[in-house]
């Protein structure tokens, strides 16, 4: 596979979010490396005799203190990875942390995914904690995914299904404006504005010097179906008009 080495923007911006879930939720920890001690678990109880002093230990927390290295350790993988894919020498990476954008939940699934895939090209990627922190970072994201609060633990024979997402409100209507076309002449185009009274839309005829107007339905306006008065075809002043081609366009406003 093809490596390269993320910009800093990547890692400003996971970091960013990163920093921002967290205070929704308590902070962020991921566990580094390690082995597990055999005292670590203990049948028939809840911990081992050695397990809150092995978790304590490896314990690593994000902090406004240590995001630079963070970003620095995030960043030195993906060196890692791209040097050992085409053979190249490998050198210390330079990072200071940046504020950046803040990513929704599914942006930062593919920001992780991104990351990880340019830096999996070395065999200690897997052993190596930024794996470690990309791996907990993808379960908080996924916690924040819109919906998965509500969507239960265990699913049973007797739990309902939830209930399905609302649809989105339609956007873009009552429109204001209308795209008038003479349908007997292409590139004969006006975009107009419109009055509306009731159920109705009017629209003006754009070539009369009189101040002739078209009544149209407005539900059929608004639902962006075509209607015919004369020779005009009528629609919505929607992207439609605007990625007509340039050599059907002669708009007149």
């Amino acid at each position: 596979m093809s490596a390269f080495v993320v910009n800093k923007r990547h890692i400003d911006a996971m970091l960013t979010t990163t920093l921002g879930m967290a205070r929704s939720d308590g902070g962020f920890r991921w566990l580094a490396p390690g082995d597990c001690e055999e005292t670590d678990y203990q049948r028939g109880e809840v911990w081992g005799s050695t397990a809150v002093a092995s978790v304590t230990t490896r314990t690593r927390y994000l902090t406004h203190e240590n995001v630079n290295n963070v970003g620095r350790m995030l960043l030195f993988e993906n060196m890692r990875s791209v040097a050992h894919r085409y053979n190249e020498t490998l050198e210390l990476p330079e990072y200071g942390f940046s504020l950046g954008r803040s990513l929704t939940p599914v942006e930062l699934l593919s920001a992780i995914n991104c990351l990880e895939y340019q830096s999996c090209e070395h065999p200690g990627w897997e052993n190596s904690e930024a794996h470690a922190f990309c791996e907990q970072l993808r379960r908080m994201a996924i916690h924040h995914l819109p919906g998965y609060a509500g969507a239960g633990w265990e699913i049973g024979e007797d739990r309902p299904a939830p209930p399905p997402a609302p649809k989105p409100a339609p956007q873009g209507p009552p429109y204001k404006f209308a795209w008038v076309r003479l349908s007997r002449l292409c590139g004969c185009n006006y975009k107009v504005a419109v009055t509306r009274k009731g159920a109705s839309v009017y629209v003006p005829d754009p070539q009369s010097d009189s101040g002739r107007t078209y009544r149209i339905n407005a539900t059929k306006f608004d639902a962006c179906e075509y209607q015919s008065r004369n020779d005009w075809t009528i629609t919505p002043w929607t992207e439609r008009a605007e990625q007509v081609s340039d050599d059907e366009r002669n708009w007149q406003d």
